[in-house]
């Protein structure tokens, strides 16, 4: 089951790997997950380094909007993140360029 302490846990996680995975990275992303355990944050990148908060930020440049269930398991690296967009489990608003530097994340 994913809730939210999950999903921020994993926020976490994701965060302290950001540096050497998308060094550089400048961007504004939000992310929302429909579903149980679902809910809204931004994660911000200030060279590669990843901070995140609650809550959308009008400011986002892009927004992944996927189901909590799909986040876990991309996160986890159990779903492939060109697979779930190709086949509209993942979808993304705004400058998908932005979106495209965060594969990485998930490889």
């Amino acid at each position: 089951m994913t809730d939210k302490a999950s999903i921020e846990a994993q926020l976490d996680e994701t965060a302290k790997i950001t540096p050497q995975k998308v060094p550089g990275l400048n961007a504004v992303v939000g992310l929302d997950l429909a579903g149980e355990g679902g809910g809204q944050w931004t994660l911000r990148f200030v060279n590669g380094a990843m901070t995140w908060a609650e809550g959308l930020d009008a400011a986002a440049e892009a927004t992944l909007k996927l189901a909590a269930k799909d986040w876990d398991a991309l996160t986890r690296k159990q779903l492939n993140p060109v697979s779930a967009f190709m086949t509209g489990r993942l979808k993304v608003v705004g400058n998908m360029a932005v979106i495209m530097k965060l594969q990485t994340l998930f490889q």
